[in-house]
């Protein structure tokens, strides 16, 4: 698996396991657009801003995020 798809699975399993189903409503309750959001889970056009703001929704530091995505 790429590293941005691994990314994705990642940001995906996060959610979920935040107890949202469907990323538009992740995306709503956080103020995040929506379709980045859809980008970002499918590992694809994923910014470093981006996915910060997404980690800080998790309260997840990047290194932390890291630490198992090969």
């Amino acid at each position: 698996m790429d590293s941005l798809k691994a990314i994705g699975k990642k940001l995906r399993e996060m959610r979920i396991k935040a107890g949202y189903k469907s990323y538009e409503h992740f995306a709503w309750d956080n103020d995040l657009n929506r379709q980045t959001v859809e980008r970002a889970e499918q590992g694809k056009n994923i910014s470093i801003k981006t996915l910060i703001s997404i980690l800080k929704v998790h309260k997840t530091p990047l290194n932390k995020f890291f630490e198992d995505i090969k």
